[in-house]
C-alpha cells in the first residue's frame, strides 16, 4: 500500500508533498527504491513511448549515429543508414521509440543475443538517446518500455555491455533493475584503444519486484 501511495503521487507531479511523504516513511522503504524513486522525479514527464515501425528508420539512425560519433555507448565505427535500421524489424525482437512534441528522440532495441537454440529466450539489447535529450530520463523511459515489449514478446532475459566509462547508462540499467555481472577486461578496441565493457542482465521474470526493493 505504501509503495501504492508513493506512485500516486509520482503520477500527480506534486513534489512537494511527495518529499514529505517519503521523508515521513523513510523506515518503511528501501535506500534502492528512494533512489530510483528520486530519479523518475527528474523524468520530463512529457515524453511518451511506443512500438517502432520501420517508418523510423530515419530517426532511429540519426540517432544511434550520434552514440558512434561521440564514441560513449558502442565498439561500432561505420555509420547506419535507414535500410540497415529497417532490417532490425523481424517480427521478433522489439523496438520502441519515445517522443518529446511527436518527434522520435530516443530509442530502445533487443536482437537476437546468441544463434544457438538454448539461447532463444534471451535477447541483446541497446539504448540510444538524441544529444538535445539526454539527462532528462529518455533513456530510462526507452528502457522501461523495452522491459514492457520483450516480456509480452516472451523473452526472460536482456543482456548488454556497457563501456565502464558510461556512468550515466550504467546508473540508469541499475534504477531499472539490472544486475552488474562483471567486466570484459579489454573486450574489444575502439579508434586503436583497447575498452572495458560491464556485463548487465535483466531476469523478466522478477520485473515486477524491482520497485519493491
Amino acid at each position: 500500500m505504501l509503495l501504492y501511495e508513493v506512485s500516486c503521487l509520482i503520477e500527480t507531479h506534486d513534489t512537494r508533498y511527495l518529499l514529505r511523504f517519503i521523508r515521513h516513511n523513510t523506515g518503511q522503504l528501501t535506500r534502492s527504491w528512494l533512489d530510483a524513486t528520486l530519479y523518475k522525479m527528474k523524468i520530463d514527464h512529457s515524453f511518451t513511448t511506443r512500438e517502432a515501425t520501420p517508418l523510423d528508420s530515419v530517426a532511429i539512425a540519426q540517432i544511434y549515429n550520434q552514440g558512434i560519433a561521440d564514441r560513449i555507448a558502442t565498439f561500432e565505427i561505420a555509420l547506419r543508414t535507414p535500410a540497415d535500421i529497417e532490417r532490425w524489424f523481424d517480427g521478433i525482437h522489439p523496438v520502441v521509440v519515445v517522443e518529446r512534441d511527436m518527434e522520435v528522440v530516443a530509442f530502445a532495441a533487443t536482437s537476437t543475443y546468441r544463434p544457438r537454440a538454448c539461447y532463444a529466450s534471451n535477447a541483446e539489447f541497446s539504448v540510444y538517446v538524441d544529444r538535445s535529450a539526454r539527462g532528462l530520463g529518455a533513456g530510462y523511459i526507452a528502457m522501461q518500455a523495452l522491459i514492457s515489449a520483450a516480456r509480452a514478446a516472451g523473452f526472460t532475459k536482456l543482456i548488454s555491455r556497457v563501456f565502464v566509462e558510461n556512468s550515466a547508462s550504467r546508473s540508469m540499467l541499475q534504477k531499472s533493475g539490472f544486475r552488474e555481472v562483471g567486466i570484459y577486461e579489454k573486450h574489444g578496441q575502439l579508434d586503436g584503444v583497447w575498452r572495458d565493457v560491464v556485463i548487465v542482465e535483466l531476469l523478466l521474470e522478477y520485473v515486477d519486484n524491482v520497485a519493491s526493493r
